[in-house]
């Protein structure tokens, strides 16, 4: 009798075993998947912070061309100014060249 009872107990060992194996492996698998989801992450981290560089690179950049247009919009505009001046300047010569010609004459 002391044998069949030691056979069920043995089945059940053998099957709490097994099932400790496999939750072994498991457990095992998921930790290395763990990792190599880790290492993902830290490539694509990586990735962005080089992204992220670029950009702020980008921005400066792009910053600078903005202030020199900026400065190119003002100097144009100054000189747009000098044209009106010399323009009006221009007629009121041409103004008195007239009104003097004609007391010359």
């Amino acid at each position: 009798m002391s044998e069949q009872n030691s056979d069920p107990f043995d089945t059940k060992l053998d099957r709490i075993v097994e099932q400790v194996d496999a939750i072994a492996h498991f457990v095992g698998r998921t930790v290395e998947m763990q990792m190599q989801t880790q290492m993902k992450l830290d490539e694509t981290m990586e990735l962005n912070r080089q992204t992220h560089a670029k950009l702020h690179r980008t921005t400066d950049k792009l910053d600078r061309i903005t202030d020199k247009l900026d400065r190119i919009a003002d100097t144009m505009q100054g000189y747009q100014e000098i044209a009106k001046e010399q323009a009006r300047s221009t007629a009121e010569l041409i103004k008195l060249v007239t009104v003097l010609a004609s007391k010359a004459s």
